[in-house]
């Protein structure tokens, strides 16, 4: 139950722009030394026409973990592909590889994706990032 509620209010932040790094000042990993870390979460590219294609990519570091799960979050219920599921009682769509392909509306607009990143290790927190894609 605690984990679903911060990974709402993680998903939250992130759909405003914030970064959630995790507990502490120094991000909250110091005692998790086989923590997953997201280098980056991204879009190519990150502006493109509306029905143009897009790729989602996330780089992560994981010295030790070999098997992740990536929870891609759609807003809105914009259609990503991928497998759906829930996570964290969120509508997420879930693969094992760290990119999804996103076809764009036909509406121009800034829109706001995250993703989760998930070891299935109980002993480390999973860990997320936004990041936005600009149709016009």
């Amino acid at each position: 139950m605690k984990r679903a509620l911060l990974i709402s209010i993680c998903l939250s932040l992130a759909m405003i722009g914030c970064k959630v790094t995790g507990l502490g000042d120094s991000g909250g990993t110091e005692n998790l030394p086989d923590q997953t870390r997201i280098l980056a979460a991204y879009a190519i590219p990150d502006t493109i026409a509306p029905s143009d294609t897009a790729w989602f990519n996330c780089t992560i570091l994981d010295s030790t973990n070999g098997k992740f799960k990536f929870y891609w979050y759609v807003p809105h219920g914009i259609s990503i592909g991928g497998k759906d599921t829930t996570y964290g009682g969120v509508g997420v769509v879930y693969t094992t590889g760290n990119h999804i392909k996103w076809k764009a509306p036909i509406k121009a607009d800034l829109y706001s994706f995250n993703v989760t990143v998930d070891d299935g290790n109980k002993d480390s927190l999973a860990v997320e990032q936004g990041f936005q894609v600009v149709v016009k």
